[in-house]
């Protein structure tokens, strides 16, 4: 994508009560392996930048139990009038799960919480999210199996 071509998006971090403007600089096929996208953040004095720089990693073993994390914006941790509210889960990775359609699949060591909304998952809104095993990043969640305490990821 040229720099010229970049399209505009806007971008927040949970507890603060302000946005910022970025440009998605690369993205991936919609329900593809990629679908993910990568974004600058404009030139803001709001904007800290992470100390150390990101990078991307995959399994390499076949043995079950990798722990991984994720951080997202569960639907049900929201509260009207407040800031958005950020979750941090924790899981495992077992590389044999989701082999067949090149996918990871992070078991969540947690019970899902209790969402009766009809059509919707209690994982609502965690799409989207970076998943890390130690300081790699992994992937980002893609979906949630239905009846199933894990999160997909591309």
């Amino acid at each position: 994508m040229e720099r010229s071509r970049l399209v505009g998006v806007t971008v927040f971090h949970p507890n603060c009560d302000h946005t910022l403007g970025a440009a998605v600089v690369w993205c991936g096929a919609p329900r593809g392996r990629d679908d993910a996208a990568l974004v600058l953040v404009d030139d803001n004095p709001r904007w800290t930048a992470p100390v150390t720089p990101v990078r991307w990693g995959r399994m390499v073993t076949d043995r079950p139990g990798t722990g991984c994390e994720t951080w997202g914006v569960l639907d049900v941790a929201q509260r009207e009038g407040r800031a958005v509210e950020a979750v941090q889960l924790r899981g495992e990775l077992n590389p044999g799960s989701g082999i067949t359609h090149n996918q990871y699949v992070m078991d969540l060591l947690q019970h899902p919480p209790e969402w009766s909304g009809p059509g919707t998952s209690p994982w609502g809104g965690l799409s989207g999210a970076a998943v890390y095993c130690d300081r790699l990043l992994v992937g980002v969640v893609a979906s949630d199996r239905d009846h199933w305490v894990t999160a997909v990821m591309t």
